[in-house]
């Protein structure tokens, strides 16, 4: 029987629980990073990527005129999260983010017979 060690509260007083607190986050921020450097290397994974900022209407308005508040409000969740997709891909790997709104604009011809 193995017995683990408890881990003990973090006090924010305590500068060496603070310094591994630090480098717990930016060792977490760095590995979201390259996940999503990875990601954008592969033509599949951003027009993943697109879809889903696409569907979070990133680029509209979340308000439709007379509209009831919720649907608005929810429109506007959706939206937040795109936002923070796209900031993510230009704070990390700009050039893709461009790259990406090429290639969904020659997808959407194809689609449409325009090639």
């Amino acid at each position: 029987m193995s017995r683990r060690r408890k881990k003990q509260a973090f006090d924010i007083n305590n500068p060496q629980h603070v310094k591994e607190r630090n480098a717990d986050l930016e060792f977490e921020q760095d590995s979201a990073a390259d996940e999503l450097i990875r990601l954008l290397d592969t033509y599949t994974g951003r027009a993943y990527i697109w879809r889903y900022i696409s569907y979070c209407e990133v680029f509209s308005s979340s308000y439709r005129g007379e509209d009831e508040l919720h649907k608005t409000l929810f429109r506007e969740g959706k939206r937040a999260v795109g936002q923070m997709m796209v900031n993510e891909i230009l704070t990390h790997y700009p050039k893709a983010f461009t790259l990406m709104q090429s290639e969904a604009a020659k997808r959407d011809k194809e689609r449409k017979g325009d090639i």
